[in-house]
C-alpha cells in the first residue's frame, strides 16, 4: 500500500479484476457496434421515408394535373360550340347575352382549373404548342409568324391539352 494507506490501482488489480475489465471493454465495443449499426439503419430509414414522402407529394400533384387536363379536354367541345354560336348574328339580344354569360362562366371555370388559352395572332410559330394547318406566302408578315388562329389551344400547367391550329406565314 502507499503512504496514505489508500490502495492504488496496482494494489487493486487482481486477475479477476483484469478479466472483468476486459469483458467490460469487449461488451462496450460490442454495444457500440450495435449502436452504430442501429443508428445507420435509422438514418437510412429516415432518408427512405423522406424520399417516399417527397415522391408521394409529386405523384399527387401529377395526378391532380392529369385529372384537371382530362376534365378540361372533355369540355373543349362545349367551349368551341359556344364560340361558334357567338359568331352568328342572334336577333334576340337577351338570348345572345345568355350565351355570352354561359361562355364567360365556362372560361372562368377553365381559368380556376389552371387552363390557359394558347395561340394568338402575331406570335412566332412554336411546334410545341401550335399545329400549322396552312402555310401562306405573304410579304406583310415575317417568317413563321402566326397570322390566323383557326382553333384555340389550351394548356394546363405545362401540359398541352390541345395544340392551337394556326395559319403560318412562310
Amino acid at each position: 500500500m502507499n503512504k496514505k494507506n489508500k490502495p492504488t490501482q496496482k494494489d487493486q488489480e487482481t486477475p479477476q479484476n483484469t478479466i472483468e475489465v476486459r469483458d467490460l471493454k469487449a461488451s462496450l465495443k460490442e454495444l457500440k457496434e450495435k449502436h452504430d449499426k442501429l443508428n445507420d439503419q435509422f438514418i437510412r430509414l429516415a432518408a427512405e421515408y423522406d424520399n417516399f414522402r417527397k415522391r408521394s407529394i409529386k405523384e399527387k400533384e401529377q395526378i391532380y394535373l392529369d385529372a384537371t387536363a382530362y376534365v378540361v379536354g372533355q369540355f373543349l367541345g362545349v367551349i368551341d360550340s359556344l364560340e361558334a354560336a357567338l359568331k352568328f348574328e342572334i336577333p334576340d339580344p337577351e338570348f345572345k347575352k345568355g350565351f355570352e354569360l354561359i361562355y364567360n362562366n365556362c372560361c372562368s371555370a377553365f381559368e380556376r382549373l389552371g387552363a390557359s388559352k394558347i395561340g394568338t395572332v402575331g406570335e412566332h410559330f412554336d411546334p410545341n404548342i401550335h399545329n400549322a394547318v396552312l402555310h401562306v406566302d405573304d410579304e406583310n408578315f415575317s417568317e413563321s409568324e402566326v397570322i390566323e388562329v383557326v382553333q384555340k389551344g389550351y394548356l394546363v400547367g405545362q401540359k398541352v391539352i390541345r395544340h392551337a391550329m394556326v395559319k403560318v406565314a412562310n
